[in-house]
């Protein structure tokens, strides 16, 4: 096509009116494509945040049994979101830590003041 335009073969308007539907052929071609690299980044996604909670739950359960009554209370803090009754039927949504280094208290209880 270039090659007609240079030879004079084919005038301007029909060389852009050419170039503009391979451009917009190229780019239906390309949504698919992109579509495809999203899920892939969603299916990765994904996998990572389930083994992040698969490795959770197993060191929750590893020190479940060591921790004291308080820890357990402490523990159930820092992992409840909020609790919500309808009808009867009591709903508790959790959040789990996003990594290792961020498990700790996302609403600090308010320090005892020294006597």
């Amino acid at each position: 096509m270039i090659e007609s335009y240079v030879s004079e073969a084919m005038n301007l308007d029909r060389y852009k009116e050419d170039m503009d539907k391979l451009t917009s052929h190229r780019q239906e071609l390309d949504r698919p494509q992109g579509e495809v690299d999203q899920c892939q980044r969603q299916k990765q996604d994904t996998q990572k945040a389930l083994a992040h909670l698969e490795r959770f739950c197993h060191q929750v359960s590893k020190g479940l049994t060591s921790l004291t009554f308080d820890e357990r209370q402490q523990l159930l803090r820092l992992v409840t979101e909020r609790i919500t009754v309808e009808n009867g039927v009591a709903r508790t949504d959790t959040v789990i830590p996003p990594g290792q280094d961020n498990f700790r208290n996302r609403y600090p209880e308010p320090l005892e003041e020294p006597a």
